[in-house]
């Protein structure tokens, strides 16, 4: 069986025990029936991971003890901050997912004028948003988090974007295949479910963003979202 492999919300340091509660201690003893001695693999987020072996098991906390350090380093050289107009619930859920395993360095929730704000208040969002990329993080064994910032106004995300600026819109603009970039830090904006309104691809394009084309289909939002990051990654990146 593949070694359990956790985050947790707090800093590891070796040979110091770990106490795991709520829903990770309830994941290890009551669904995957781990008992004491079985090995654990830990990670806080900051690089590098943490084996260690269960310790005790109790009913709403499981103990890891021994931890030793492994430097495993699976961030990619190119440093992607990908804005994201605010979509239903599914439709961020999975583009998080993916791009987070696709090697995404940081992720802003962008408001749009056709972003999805209705129902549970960004502040609840964002903390589910953090869980998905965690959850993703354990899954596809990246120790390294990607930085989820406050959602932000897209006037002020795009005034503030570092690197090469590319904005996903659909049209005769320039394939993303066919494009070279000169800087490791690239931003990427990719509009919500609708799109883009027509004043704010001016704003993008204003503030030094180049239109980029993913063909002549249109793609939803995850789809474009994914493909873009996959493609710079496998251009530029270290797929």
């Amino acid at each position: 069986m593949r070694t359990p492999r956790l985050f947790v919300d707090c800093l590891l340091r070796e040979g110091t025990p770990v106490t795991l509660e709520g829903d990770r201690a309830h994941y290890l003893r009551s669904v995957l029936r781990m008992r004491a001695g079985d090995t654990v693999e830990l990670f806080d987020g900051t690089g590098g991971a943490w084996h260690g072996h269960v310790a005790s098991i109790e009913r709403h906390a499981v103990t890891v003890d021994g931890l030793t350090f492994s430097p495993a380093d699976r961030e990619s050289p190119l440093k992607i901050s990908l804005g994201l107009g605010v979509s239903k619930r599914a439709a961020m859920d999975f583009t998080l997912q993916k791009c987070t395993e696709l090697g995404v360095h940081a992720i802003t929730p962008v408001r749009t004028r056709y972003s999805d704000l209705a129902g549970k208040t960004m502040e609840t969002r964002t903390t589910h948003w953090q869980e998905v990329i965690r959850s993703a993080c354990e899954q596809c064994e990246r120790n390294v988090l990607p930085r989820l910032d406050d959602a932000a106004r897209l006037q002020d995300w795009v005034a503030n974007a570092d690197g090469e600026r590319f904005v996903a819109h659909p049209g005769d603009h320039a394939r993303i295949a066919s494009l070279e970039i000169h800087d490791q830090a690239v931003s990427l904006l990719v509009g919500p479910e609708g799109g883009l309104s027509d004043g704010e691809f001016e704003m993008a394009l204003a503030a030094g963003f180049t239109p980029i084309s993913l063909g002549p289909r249109i793609l939803r939002v995850e789809s474009a979202a994914i493909a873009l990051v996959a493609i710079l990654q496998s251009r530029f990146g270290d797929l």
